[in-house]
């Protein structure tokens, strides 16, 4: 009789220790779930961000390349004689006037150009590994669910 009252002592306390092991683990699984979540809800702001700068970059290099085009046909007009007709505005100083300062707006144009495609093509990769990040963090939260399941 002592020893079953004993037993049965015994086997209440293992009982209430298996629940309280199994409500730390739902905490535990809640809480990793929880910031796994926060992590995925980060790299998404991040990479819709990261979205929104690449269009903005891609608008200002089409501006920059419509300029340019814009700064070759006035070139070519030139070149062409469909400039200015009055006689003090045909005259070589004029011209090279224009033409220099011409040069320089295609070389700004240029250099602008080269700079925003650069930019462009770091926000791309940077995009690309934040969304292998995401993958991958995706991926441990699947196995970690299922090791927990």
């Amino acid at each position: 009789m002592v020893e079953n009252k004993n037993l049965a002592t015994k086997l209440d306390l293992a009982q209430s220790k298996l629940n309280i092991i199994s409500e730390n683990m739902d905490k535990q699984k809640n809480s990793d779930g929880t910031k796994r979540e926060n992590m995925i809800k980060h790299f998404a702001a991040e990479k819709s961000l990261l979205e929104e700068k690449l269009k903005a970059a891609n608008l200002e290099v089409k501006k920059s390349e419509h300029r340019l085009k814009n700064a070759l046909i006035q070139l070519e007009d030139l070149q062409k004689g469909k400039g200015p007709t009055s006689q003090a505005e045909k005259t070589a100083d004029y011209y090279t006037k224009q033409i220099e300062g011409f040069n320089a707006r295609i070389t700004e144009a240029g250099k602008e150009l080269t700079d925003k495609k650069k930019e462009i093509h770091k926000l791309r990769s940077e995009n690309t590994n934040l969304l292998t990040k995401v993958a991958e963090l995706e991926k441990k939260l699947f196995s970690i669910d299922k090791k927990a399941a």
